[in-house]
């Protein structure tokens, strides 16, 4: 899920806090998908327009590119691949995009 820090309903908490979008996001995903099986892993990912990841963003994201670069790169001296790096491009493209849509550019 992308959040927006700079929607009215998130404005306040983000002046207060970086990342409380993103948080407040995936508390939201969690609540709405608690009834899954247990037979599966549940991790939100909540990212906001200007490039925060929530904390289950960050550790599932890291833990995926560690395991991915372990199968990739076996046996190599590469360092691993950063899968947040990854998404950060897309997201930088989309806050730039935000930002220019609130200052009415």
């Amino acid at each position: 899920m992308v959040t927006c820090p700079l929607a009215d309903s998130y404005v306040a908490g983000a002046a207060r806090e970086a990342g409380s979008a993103a948080e407040h996001a995936a508390a939201r995903k969690e609540v709405k998908y608690s009834s899954i099986d247990g037979r599966y892993l549940f991790e939100p990912i909540a990212i906001e327009t200007l490039g925060v990841y929530s904390t289950s963003a960050r550790q599932i994201l890291s833990d995926l590119g560690r395991e991915i670069s372990k199968s990739v790169f076996r046996g190599s001296q590469r360092d691993e691949l950063s899968l947040p790096e990854m998404f950060s491009a897309g997201a930088a493209f989309q806050s730039s995009f935000t930002v220019q849509q609130f200052a009415g550019l």
